[in-house]
C-alpha cells in the first residue's frame, strides 16, 4: 500500500465537513424521492380523496388535489432549505481548502501523487488511480455548484423577473444534474467500499479518526 496515495490523514475540518455533507446530501435525496415519488400530487390525489371518503367527509378530486399540492410544496420547502444548507457547505469547503496545511491540500497531494509516478519504487497505477479520484471531487464540486445556482435560480424565479425568464432551463439543468449526482454517490460510495475491502484497508475509518 502506498501512503503518497490513499490512506493519506485527514484533518477534523475535512471530516466534519465530509460526513456533514453526507448526511444533509441524504436528507436533499429523501427529500426529492418524498416529492418526485411518494407525494407526487397525481399518486397522493386519490389517496387523500378515498381516505376522506372513507372517513364520511365530501371531497372533490380538485379539492383532494389541492391538499395534495400543498403536501408536496411542504416537501420542497423543506428541499429548499436542505438546499442552502448543502451552498454554505459547498462555500466552506473552498476556505477549508486554504485553512489546511500545505501537505493536506488537493492540489498539493495530486502533485505529490505525479511526482511519486517517476518513483520505481511506488505503485504507479495506484497513484494514477488517486490521481482521478481526486479529479472526479474536482467534478463532484462543479456539479455541487452548479446544482446550487440553478437551484437558487429556482427557488427565486417568482420573485425575480429576469430569473422567470431562465425558469425553464434552471428547471431542465437542476433535472439533468441530479442524476450526474447520483451516478457519481454510487460510483464513490461502491468505489470507497471496494478498496476498504481489497487493497486499502481502513479507508472508511481513516475518513472517521483521521488516520494519523
Amino acid at each position: 500500500m502506498n501512503r503518497i496515495a490513499f490512506n493519506l490523514p485527514h484533518s477534523s475540518l475535512i471530516r466534519i465537513w465530509h460526513w456533514l455533507t453526507f448526511v444533509v446530501m441524504a436528507f436533499s435525496l429523501f427529500s426529492v424521492l418524498m416529492g418526485n415519488v411518494i407525494f407526487k400530487p397525481r399518486v397522493l390525489t386519490p389517496v387523500i380523496q378515498e381516505s376522506l371518503q372513507h372517513g364520511g367527509a365530501n371531497i372533490t378530486e380538485k379539492q383532494a388535489h389541492g391538499v395534495a399540492h400543498e403536501i408536496h410544496d411542504i416537501i420542497w420547502t423543506w428541499h429548499k432549505i436542505i438546499g442552502y444548507g448543502l451552498g454554505i457547505l459547498l462555500i466552506s469547503r473552498f476556505f477549508i481548502e486554504f485553512a489546511q496545511s500545505q501537505e493536506e491540500r488537493m492540489a498539493m497531494r495530486i502533485k505529490n501523487a505525479k511526482a511519486g509516478i517517476q518513483d520505481s519504487n511506488l505503485d504507479k497505477n495506484d497513484l494514477k488511480h488517486f490521481i482521478w479520484v481526486n479529479r472526479a471531487y474536482l467534478l463532484f464540486f462543479l456539479i455541487l455548484a452548479l446544482m446550487a445556482i440553478t437551484g437558487l435560480g429556482m427557488a427565486y424565479e417568482d420573485d425575480v423577473p429576469w430569473l422567470d425568464h431562465m425558469k425553464k432551463f434552471n428547471h431542465n439543468i437542476h433535472g439533468l444534474l441530479q442524476y450526474a449526482m447520483y451516478a457519481y454517490l454510487l460510483l464513490h460510495i461502491g468505489g470507497v467500499i471496494i478498496s476498504d475491502m481489497t487493497k486499502h484497508k481502513g479507508l472508511v475509518s481513516g475518513m472517521i479518526n483521521g488516520n494519523r
